[in-house]
């Protein structure tokens, strides 16, 4: 996983380190690790190559569904070059290490 400082966003795509092999049918698994002294809070995931302007996100947070709501929002970016970027904000607070799943419905 990559962190962009300008927007403290995570960016993952198909190409980055192996993460994503078929964005298709999986986007990705992330754990991050929250601390006392650095905890995690309000992620953003850009999730380059999305390859459709209307398909849907779904994520997991500790293998536990988190449907679309005041705590999960989604939407879609068209980037210069035409590509569909994913862009994925969780409002989460935690201290602990945390796991994402986030996959194409």
């Amino acid at each position: 996983m990559h962190v962009d400082p300008p927007t403290s966003s995570a960016v993952l795509s198909k190409e980055f380190d192996g993460i994503v092999k078929r964005i298709d049918y999986l986007a990705a698994h992330v754990t991050s690790s929250g601390l006392n002294d650095n905890p995690i809070q309000n992620l953003c995931f850009e999730i380059k190559n999305w390859n459709s302007r209307t398909a849907k996100a779904g994520l997991k947070i500790n293998r536990v569904s988190l449907g679309s709501g005041p705590k999960f929002r989604q939407g879609i970016n068209i980037d210069t070059d035409g590509s569909y970027t994913m862009i994925i904000w969780v409002g989460l607070s935690a201290n602990s290490p945390q796991s994402f799943e986030i996959v194409k419905e």
